[in-house]
């Protein structure tokens, strides 16, 4: 089944990755992973009650992280509407540690080469084969990690070449938790969308929301109060 070639630890050629090398040399997997994942400290969750979702959403998404099975939830909607700190209070109302995908070249568009978008999801896929008991995995704008579908010039609908491994990441392949999290999905096939355990949409952030978070960011801010 070509785990090597589809976990990125070696090329069609049979070449190994310098990063798999230093990694086996060292004994270490984790080396493997530096540039693409980081953890994040437990840091203060706003309640689960001060988002516009529904609770019973809400409690099956936690339900989802306490169990012991892996998971694939999708938070979508429009940027702003306060999905990334929904997904950090659901991971804190499970319990659990959050870890964050961390590939600022793929999710800034900032590619050195066409090689390096390849070679974060296929150190992504090997990283969610290996089951880590008490964290979750945050993917936030995960548009080109998801990206399974694209139209051609005449506007015909095409199959992105890593359908397929993104398809497997998510039904086969993961033995994880994961949220995650995008502000659309007019690139991921309809096959791709069947594929995530739940997904809950988000509409825009009400005014109140956005005032709690704007002044507990601006808490520590030394500015006048009539400022803030």
């Amino acid at each position: 089944d070509q785990k090597l070639k589809a976990f990125g630890l070696m090329d069609s050629d049979a070449d190994m990755d310098e990063d798999a090398i230093d990694a086996i040399r060292e004994k270490d997997m984790a080396l493997y992973f530096t540039d693409i994942v980081k953890n994040e400290r437990n840091a203060k969750a706003y309640d689960l009650n001060s988002f516009s979702v529904p609770q019973e959403k809400t409690d099956v998404a936690v339900q989802l992280l306490k169990s012991n099975n892996p998971c694939n939830i999708l938070l979508l909607g429009a940027p702003g509407a306060g999905k990334t700190e929904y997904a950090k209070a659901l991971i804190r109302q499970a319990g659990l540690k959050m870890t964050s995908y961390k590939n600022e070249l793929e999710v800034s568009g900032k590619k050195d080469d066409d090689d390096v978008e390849v070679k974060a999801l296929s150190r992504l896929n090997c990283y969610l084969s290996l089951k880590k008991e008490d964290s979750v995995l945050v993917v936030d704008e995960a548009e080109n990690v998801l990206k399974t579908k694209e139209f051609s010039f005449f506007g015909m609908k095409l199959s992105s070449s890593q359908k397929g491994t993104v398809n497997r990441m998510l039904s086969e392949t993961s033995e994880n938790k994961v949220i995650w999290i995008v502000n659309y999905t007019s690139e991921m096939d309809e096959s791709t969308l069947r594929r995530f355990t739940y997904s809950i949409k988000f509409n825009a952030m009400p005014k109140e929301t956005l005032r709690s978070i704007a002044a507990e960011k601006l808490k520590s801010v030394k500015m006048p109060a009539d400022l803030k």
